[in-house]
């Protein structure tokens, strides 16, 4: 599930806290999903990437990094599922570690997917994130990315969720 660059903005306001941190001593790449924030979820991706509206008041909703390399997937991590209502902000505060060798990590990208199921769908995407080498940086301003591998500490920033 590639986000495309003619992916548009969930709605104005709809972000998602993500952590980034990189340790080169140990090849370990963390990423934290923290919170989300204005998620109002009226709308979703299913799983052949179409556009539906919700309909229900109360689902269940979970956080999924999956690393890809080269174009491949890698691995794919996903966090405990949490009830919630339709509009609130969800807090998932989860952090999945991947190991990434320093070699690798131009090649490296990041997709965080946030998905809710139902008892007759399993997943459909509310929005997602991306984070890799093609955002070092943007308008000559280094980006999430970027300063996750120039500081050697955790790097969080709000992202913007699109569909």
């Amino acid at each position: 599930m590639p986000l495309k660059s003619a992916s548009l903005p969930v709605h104005d306001n709809a972000y998602l806290l993500v952590s980034l941190c990189y340790l080169p001593s140990m090849e370990r790449l963390s990423v934290g999903v923290l919170r989300s924030r204005n998620s109002q979820f009226t709308h979703s991706l299913d799983s052949k990437g179409n556009l539906k509206k919700l309909s229900c008041d109360k689902m269940e909703s979970y956080a999924k990094v999956t690393l890809m390399c080269g174009g491949e997937k890698i691995k794919s991590m996903r966090s405990s599922t949490i009830t919630v209502a339709t509009n609130t902000d969800l807090i998932y505060n989860q952090t999945f570690g991947f190991i990434v060798p320093s070699d690798f990590l131009d090649e490296t990208t990041l997709i965080i997917a946030i998905c809710i199921k139902s008892r007759i769908k399993p997943r459909d995407v509310i929005g997602k994130v991306i984070s890799g080498p093609v955002d070092y940086s943007s308008n000559d301003k280094i980006t999430h990315w970027g300063r996750m591998l120039a500081e050697p500490r955790p790097v969080t920033e709000w992202r913007v969720l699109h569909l």
